[in-house]
This record gives C-alpha cells, structure tokens and sequence, in this order.
C-alpha cells in the first residue's frame, strides 16, 4: 500500500471515524524491516506507552525512545481496532533499507 492510499485508509478522514485510545500517538507509517514491524506494529496503531511511560505526544515518544538509547530493549503498548496489546522491541539503528529518498 503505497503512501497515498495510507493517507487515505488511515488519514483525517478515516482517523476520525476510528475507535481510538484516551492517550496515545497515531502511527501513519512503520518501515519495513524495522524493530517496530518485527514487534507486529503497523500503520493505523496508535503507541500508548513506551518503556513505561504514557505517550500523549509524539515529542513524548521521541523523548524516550532517544532516552532509553540504541540497544535497549524496551515494553511498548499498542492500541489497533479497541484492543490494547503490549509487545517488546529493541531499539536499533535504522537499516539502510528503510530510508526513505
């Protein structure tokens, strides 16, 4: 699914209309291979908490995933379709494979 039709499945429009969490942080994008799709996040989650700590914002988010630092391994809870799930991701460097140009 291209960007474009993400945008579409998952933008304003559709993110309104979603079951969304009290607190948490939209996911529009996850690459791909990635800790984060290894985890079984995808586009469309929303990221609650991360190692512990409420996410409300995505500066919250960046705060702690620069905090907890390359090689930890850190406890995240996701929110997809009125369901929470808790998995485990290591932090790692972004392969050259998932940058987008």
């Amino acid at each position: 699914m291209g960007r474009g039709e993400l945008r579409e499945a998952f933008g304003p429009r559709a993110l309104s209309k979603m079951t969304r969490p009290t607190t948490g942080i939209y996911i529009e994008n996850v690459f791909e291979p990635s800790p984060a799709h290894e985890a079984g996040i995808r586009p469309g989650d929303f990221l609650v908490s991360f190692d512990g700590h409420r996410i409300n914002t995505p500066i919250e988010f960046q705060k702690w995933f620069y905090l907890a630092g390359i090689g930890s391994t850190v406890d995240v809870s996701i929110f997809r379709a009125g369901e929470t799930f808790d998995t485990t991701l290591e932090i790692l460097e972004r392969p050259e494979a998932a940058v987008t140009r």
